[in-house]
């Protein structure tokens, strides 16, 4: 039945029950809204066959038993958070046989309607499967975001378009936010959106670009400076918020060349990469003292630290080409993760 998916996915559900239904033996029915990790599989593992969206994972199973799919697609397990729940009696007290299988990466995106100044967050509440959810949980925990269950990950995008409410997001598959009109809040590489990757190098590298090219052409004499404000992970990157990060990589990579092309000028251009300063948005004061206190000196970075960098440079008249790193030594310790993800 189609009452039951939020008003958002309504009309591609009607269109695809439509389709599925002048063709039933070409039908593959799967659980959830479109856009959804099952949506998804059915069109990998079976691309010449119609995909019939299903409320739950009982209708699409009876969808195979009442003739109107010649197939279901349903999830059995996941290698990060155990079985798929019912499953295992769903699909035995069905009556249907197992035929074939499908082994497909699984990617999450957080994703929410922006603010009206375009920004997006902090998040009060996250919608999305229980299965998402529990591969989440870490992720919410380190934000304060309360988990909220929905039937699906593509349907709690939908429904927090409805909603319209920019302190409530969705966990969903990328292509859910496409779908919806949602923007991604945090993308990783699991999970790469070029509409935030293109937002981030417009800030990150685009308007820093364009400021120093401004700057060279201003004219003036004696000495003159640049500096780029970058990230410490570059000296010991890791994937999380690869749009951020790569952004950043780019810019540190023009602090080097800008600092070759405009020497002659009389132009120096440095860079200063502080790790983290301030409390992430969830991030509790006790994990943001615990991460300091880990790292090799035992104290994290304060803007003031920041601030000395900048005057140092300011007075180093011969220092050009060079990126100061403030970290307390955290790059020594080589994190796999970026550390609001880590448990204190």
């Amino acid at each position: 039945m189609t009452m039951s998916f939020p008003g958002p996915a309504l009309a591609m559900v009607e269109r695809m029950q439509a389709a599925a239904a002048a063709e039933p033996a070409r039908a593959i029915a799967f659980q959830g809204s479109p856009g959804a990790n099952s949506h998804r599989a059915a069109g990998e593992a079976a691309p010449d066959y119609l995909p019939l969206p299903c409320f739950s994972f009982e209708d699409a199973l009876e969808a195979v038993k009442d003739g109107r799919a010649a197939c279901a697609i349903i999830p059995i397990e996941n290698s990060q958070h155990g079985r798929v729940a019912d499953i295992h009696f769903l699909l035995p007290e069905s009556g249907l046989s197992i035929v074939g299988e499908y082994f497909m990466p699984i990617s999450h995106a957080l994703m929410a309607v922006p603010h009206a100044d375009g920004t997006l967050g902090p998040f009060s509440a996250a919608y999305s499967h229980p299965q998402a959810l529990g591969q989440s949980r870490r992720f919410l925990r380190d934000r304060g975001i309360v988990p909220l269950s929905h039937a699906d990950t593509a349907g709690a995008a939908a429904y927090v378009a409805e909603r319209a409410d920019p302190t409530v997001a969705a966990i969903a598959p990328r292509l859910a936010a496409d779908l919806y009109g949602l923007a991604i809040a945090e993308d990783r590489v699991e999970g790469f959106s070029p509409r935030e990757f293109a937002r981030h190098m417009a800030v990150n590298v685009a308007a820093p670009v364009l400021l120093a090219e401004r700057f060279a052409r201003s004219g003036g004499g004696g000495d003159r400076l640049v500096v780029n404000l970058l990230d410490a992970k570059l000296a010991a990157p890791n994937p999380d918020f690869l749009s951020y990060t790569l952004s950043k990589m780019a810019l540190g990579g023009f602090t080097e060349l800008a600092a070759r092309a405009l020497a002659g000028k009389g132009i120096r251009v440095n860079g200063i990469a502080p790790a983290l300063m301030l409390r992430s948005p969830g991030q509790s004061a006790e994990n943001f003292a615990a991460m300091h206190a880990r790292n090799p000196l035992g104290r994290g970075v304060d803007p003031a630290d920041v601030v000395a960098a900048l005057r140092y440079l300011v007075d180093a008249r011969t220092v050009t080409g060079q990126t100061i790193v403030i970290d307390g030594g955290q790059r020594f310790l080589a994190l796999e993760r970026d550390v609001q993800h880590l448990e204190s």
